[in-house]
């Protein structure tokens, strides 16, 4: 998806794809709590190591997520300096809470990782607060991607007895991290405008825009 939006940003990529456990008894947020060992970001430590601290660059490093598949790529190939992170739907949230977990040291880079871009695609936000297009979704009973559907996933995936306002469905919740001081790379957030988060989208990038980040918001018409 992300490569047919940003075509020029990613025609000369590596891409890594970062799988998240999901299921019964991995409920949110489990793996995606910004640990060290993430494993978006460990294919990249290993190449930085390799290059760094005297191993060479020629060898070739396979790159395995948890789903199990892999790809051989060159280190030399990797441009470490130049990292996009981009996620859709809830892969989103995800890319919004990468650099919170870096400045909190809850990530790590080996300072050799320059996360160039966030790319937000669609992020799938939620709060117990209705926005105006959610609650609208609400008296739509033929709505199927509706409010109806997300708040069953968010029952499903959060911590038992949690609230939309947990703060991986809340960037803004009372238990969230304060955004003011949090030093966000460039933002790209990209928002369908009949999309029934619509309006949480466009809160988001605008609070974020209040507070000097450097946001851009991509919307999609129709």
């Amino acid at each position: 998806m992300a490569r047919e939006l940003c075509p020029s940003k990613l025609a000369h990529r590596t891409e890594l794809q970062a799988a998240m456990r999901g299921g019964k008894g991995y409920r949110l947020p489990n793996g995606a709590t910004g640990q060290t060992n993430w494993n978006g970001v460990q294919p990249l430590r290993r190449i930085g190591r390799k290059r760094y601290v005297g191993k060479g660059t020629a060898e070739p490093e396979e790159l395995t997520a948890w789903h199990g598949s892999s790809a051989v790529v060159n280190a030399s190939s990797v441009d470490l300096g130049r990292v996009f992170v981009c996620g859709d739907s809830a892969g989103g949230n995800i890319a919004h809470h990468v650099p919170i977990w870096y400045g909190n040291e809850q990530l790590t880079l080996d300072l050799i990782i320059w996360i160039t871009e966030c790319v937000l695609l669609w992020p799938f936000f939620a709060a117990e607060e209705r926005t105006t297009s959610e609650a609208a979704s609400l008296v739509d009973e033929h709505q199927f991607m509706g409010m109806a559907l997300f708040d069953q996933a968010w029952r499903l995936a959060l911590p038992i007895g949690a609230t939309r306002d947990h703060s991986v469905a809340n960037p803004f919740g009372p238990d969230s991290v304060p955004l003011d001081d949090v030093a966000f790379p460039p933002l790209l957030v990209v928002d369908p405008d009949q999309d029934v988060l619509h309006d949480r989208i466009q809160d988001y990038a605008a609070r974020l825009t209040a507070m000097g980040k450097p946001v851009e918001l991509a919307v999609f018409r129709g």
